[in-house]
């Protein structure tokens, strides 16, 4: 995959009609000013922990998500959950120096979150074809190098 191939497709896909399908909710059935009044108010419900997972977890705006200004801060629905996820397993595994698997990880977002708020060992991602391309591009662009090195990549 070349960085040309990679950039174009990573352009928008996270405010589209192909990420639309995979979520379970498309917000131009409401609006996107009701999808961004929601996201302010769940916003303002972060813990201070949260906020700082959010804030450790760098190039969130990858794929040009819809975005509120909280705080100082832009908040995505994707990462507001993400955030919230890495948070249950925190409280429930030791996340530093584990070896992470996860199956239908979509275009990586928990990977990323994760992996830029946790000393992982390895992480495993295993997925579709096509999606796998996405979260291979998209987490090589998120990511840095080295965080990037510790994830794998396994078709379904």
């Amino acid at each position: 995959m070349t960085v040309d191939h990679d950039t174009e497709i990573l352009a928008g896909f996270r405010s589209g009609d192909a990420n639309f399908k995979l979520t379970l909710w498309d917000p131009r059935a409401n609006g996107v000013r009701y999808l961004k009044a929601l996201l302010y108010r769940v916003s303002g419900r972060l813990s201070p922990l949260d906020r700082e997972r959010l804030r450790r977890t760098r190039n969130r705006d990858v794929g040009n998500p819809i975005t509120v200004r909280h705080e100082g801060d832009e908040i995505d629905m994707d990462y507001l959950r993400a955030v919230q996820e890495v948070g249950f397993l925190a409280d429930r595994v030791r996340l530093d120096g584990a070896r992470i698997v996860e199956i239908g990880a979509g275009y990586g977002r928990t990977c990323h979150a994760l992996i830029a708020n946790h000393d992982v060992a390895e992480y495993h991602i295993v997925e579709q074809e096509g999606s796998l391309r996405l979260a291979r591009a998209y987490l090589r662009a998120v990511l840095e190098p080295a965080q990037f090195a510790k994830v794998s990549f396994h078709a379904a």
